[in-house]
This record gives C-alpha cells, structure tokens and sequence, in this order.
C-alpha cells in the first residue's frame, strides 16, 4: 500500500507543470508574496497540490489540482478538507475561490456561487482575481467552522 501524505511544498516546480498542463494560472505563485502551496504525495510522487491566500478573516484558495491519472479516487475532496483546516487555523472564516470549470466539483464539496461584486476587498486585491482569472470565472465562496 502506498503512503499518503499531505505536506508544504518547498520547490514549486513540479506543481506549476501540474497546474499548467491544466491551463491554471501560475504567474502569481513564485512571486514576492506567493500563496501557501501544499502537495499530496503518494509515495514520493507529487499527485496534487493546492494553495490558499490568507488574508485573515478571508482566504483565497488557490491552484486544486490532480493529477489526471490519480483523478476518481477523493484526492481533490482531501486536499479540499485539509486546506479548510489550514485555513481555521490561520483565523479565516470565509474562503473564496474562481474558477472556469469546476463549478460542479466545488459545490459538490459545499461551496455556492458568490456575485464577484459581493467580495470583500481583500480578495479583489488578489492578483488572481484582479487579471490572473478571466472575468467570467465563477467566484464561490465557503464558510469555514
């Protein structure tokens, strides 16, 4: 059986080639005040990865991706549950998050549609939403207990 384990990444590499096969942005990720990004690995292989902004009581959850050969198996919904907990510790209250096809995906796991105009400022200083996203993007949000 092989082990899984959901930690901080230090080397961002492999997970930007992940996320841009993928057509997510990555601009933003290894600049001067990037997100948390963190890494499921099964083994030693890196199979997904997600980040979240903290902007205290606000997060932005960054860059969910699975590899597409891991995908089915619940890896997305436990990178989902452990930034959420990530996130209660680091005092943040609401997450929000865009995207422009995963829509079904995020409110399978409890997240609802949110008008972009109704986000809180820290969020709209975002370098995602501010132009890393398109305009169309979905924004969603989420309380975190």
């Amino acid at each position: 059986m092989t082990t899984r384990r959901i930690s901080a990444l230090a080397n961002l590499d492999e997970a930007c080639r992940m996320l841009a096969a993928e057509g997510l942005p990555t601009e933003d990720l290894t600049g001067a005040n990037p997100p948390a990004m963190f890494g499921l690995f099964e083994g030693e292989a890196l199979v997904g990865a997600v980040g979240l902004e903290a902007h205290p009581p606000f997060g932005l959850l960054r860059s969910l991706v699975v590899a597409s050969d891991h995908r089915g198996r619940g890896l997305a919904q436990a990178l989902i549950q452990f930034i959420e907990r990530e996130a209660a510790q680091a005092g943040i209250r609401r997450i929000y998050l865009l995207t422009t096809s995963a829509q079904g995906f995020f409110e399978s796991v409890g997240y609802c549609v949110s008008l972009r105009e109704t986000a809180p400022a820290a969020i709209t200083r975002t370098a995602q939403f501010a132009g890393l996203c398109p305009a169309s993007a979905t924004l969603m949000m989420r309380a975190v207990d």
